[in-house]
């Protein structure tokens, strides 16, 4: 379900994607080349956070202002990874799904482009830049994945099987999920451009900060 967010966070969203960028022409993280890059890190997910994060929130939203084709298919569902006992990202609210056929020519173009620009170089040659700014540790899209285990896509294993949907394959959507800084956007992409968030209420009761403190953003469906 998609969710509206504060208008603050929609305009800065808007900043982050202008019309060059969203013709593919321009890489974000190359706005940010005064600042420390930052460190590969993936965290497993440990069980289900019932909420969508932040980061997760955000990136939708720059998703839908860049992406010329396509929409959100899902952030937060309390499952395990199809096939395996290992909880998903999803679980934890930190993973989106963005719905594009390999089928259709033009939404695979988009979906190549978007992966390309994730994990393209920066000005100054460091690899996957826009995904080390932005918090990502897994991309997975039609039956190639890349995690922070290697700077470069690699097979997707379930595509190894003789018979494998279209799903699991991710032959019809892009899978992005997020480690916990950029789920939590503390990572350079998302701090650059969005209002530090505020203290936690001492009168509330204080969920753990692996589950998100963020919680200024408005939670009101938009569907």
């Amino acid at each position: 379900m998609r969710r509206l967010l504060t208008p603050a966070l929609l305009v800065a969203l808007a900043l982050l994607a202008p019309p060059a960028a969203r013709a593919g022409q321009d890489n974000p993280a190359d706005r940010l080349l005064d600042q420390p890059m930052d460190a590969y890190r993936a965290d497993r997910a440990t069980g289900c956070a019932n909420e969508e994060q932040p980061g997760a929130l955000a990136l939708d939203g720059w998703l839908a202002a860049r992406m010329p084709v396509g929409e959100q298919w899902g952030i937060e569902k309390c499952r395990r990874v199809r096939g395996g006992r290992s909880w998903s990202l999803h679980a934890e609210g930190r993973a989106i799904d963005w719905k594009l056929d390999v089928d259709v020519p033009s939404e695979r173009l988009a979906g190549d482009r978007l992966v390309s620009l994730l994990l393209r170089r920066d000005r100054r040659g460091r690899p996957n830049a826009l995904a080390r700014r932005m918090g990502l540790q897994e991309v997975i899209w039609n039956c190639r994945i890349w995690t922070p285990l290697s700077t470069l896509k690699r097979p997707y294993g379930p595509c190894a099987k003789r018979k494998v949907d279209r799903t699991m394959a991710h032959r019809d959507h892009v899978h992005i999920g997020l480690n916990w800084p950029g789920a939590l956007m503390k990572t350079t992409f998302w701090r650059s451009y969005l209002p530090e968030p505020p203290p936690p209420d001492p009168s509330s009761p204080s969920p753990s900060p692996a589950l998100g403190q963020f919680r200024t953003l408005a939670r009101s469906s938009i569907r």
